[in-house]
């Protein structure tokens, strides 16, 4: 499978770390292990400093974006940057833990809004769901996928979070969608990268962190130390250097971004340069599975052939790695 482009979208309500404490990013230990500095929001401010938030349902009546219409408006962005129409597309997945109904899926219900009939459903992946999808796609048999396949995790879980009790969520929490084209043909010119290696496991032992129910929130029980990242990080690079030698010397690494700031500290331990270290949370807040998206969206544009992206994920259940080789 080929990645022929990625588009990112985000909500335009921005919350800087000197907001008041409602939405107050310095408020929150997990936005700091995160490296969040601002986010996203698709509640308006007023609305949040008046109510905190206290029902769902009436937030979602006030909300800027809907994720189907953030959904939307990534795979109309990545379809114009690729160059193709909806019409060539022969799959559409879909991926959100913040849906406003569980059917029609989210992937159905995008599709639906370009009024276009195609086979479409979601393929969940949780808080890593982009190297989840990655991993997931480049084990497919090519015969049985069409041209081109069409991927968009969208999440909006500031529009669950409590204001009023929960400054951990407030302060991490941000909204974004993302989209990726995919192909199983090697396009005959522009950016394209092929997945090279990709390695998830199962970890049992290990449940979620976010829990999303009537409010989303972080379970800390679930969450991973600095020692046991550290442990992840060393034995993910040595997987990695065993497949891809002098991988770490050469490639861009998107660590797990609820432990982005972390990672990156981790990292340089292991001889990563920081300009390698590549955050999708920094300037939007933790948008669940779309984070590590948001982080491929933002080097897409300027990657050159032979350039290598690494995708690294923990912490719900499954660990691995996917790597992209730019042609």
């Amino acid at each position: 499978m080929f990645l022929l482009g990625v588009a990112t979208a985000s909500p335009s309500v921005v919350v800087s770390g000197d907001e008041p404490r409602e939405c107050a990013v310095q408020a929150s230990p997990m936005a700091v292990r995160a490296g969040v500095r601002s986010k996203r929001l698709s509640l308006p401010l007023e609305y949040i400093r008046a109510t905190g938030n206290p029902d769902v349902l009436e937030g979602w009546k006030v909300a800027t974006a809907t994720p189907t219409s953030l959904g939307v408006q990534v795979a109309k962005d990545v379809l114009a940057q690729v160059g193709i129409t909806i019409e060539q597309v022969g799959l559409v997945l879909g991926d959100t833990g913040t849906q406003y109904q569980t059917c029609p899926s989210e992937g159905q219900r995008i599709a639906g809004e370009f009024g276009f009939k195609t086979a479409s459903f979601d393929l969940v992946g949780g808080i890593g769901a982009v190297p989840h999808f990655l991993s997931v796609v480049s084990r497919w048999s090519a015969a049985r996928v069409p041209e081109y396949l069409l991927y968009v995790s969208t999440n909006t879980p500031t529009q669950q979070v409590d204001y009023r009790n929960d400054q951990q969520s407030a302060g991490l929490f941000g909204d974004a969608s993302v989209s990726l084209l995919l192909s199983k043909e090697r396009p005959a010119s522009g950016r394209s990268a092929r997945v090279v290696y990709a390695a998830f496991r199962a970890e049992p032992v290990r449940r979620s962190p976010v829990v999303i129910e009537r409010f989303v929130r972080l379970d800390t029980t679930a969450l991973f130390s600095n020692e046991e990242l550290k442990h992840y990080v060393a034995s993910e690079l040595e997987l990695l250097e065993r497949n891809q030698p002098g991988i770490t010397e050469r490639a861009r690494f998107i660590a797990p971004q609820l432990y982005a700031a972390e990672c990156h500290e981790i990292l340089a331990g292991h001889g990563v340069a920081p300009r390698q270290v590549v955050s999708g949370v920094e300037d939007v807040g933790f948008a669940l599975g779309s984070s590590h998206g948001v982080a491929l969206a933002q080097v897409w544009s300027t990657v050159k052939a032979g350039e290598v992206l690494v995708l690294m994920h923990c912490g719900d259940g499954q660990c691995g790695s996917v790597v992209l080789e730019v042609l």
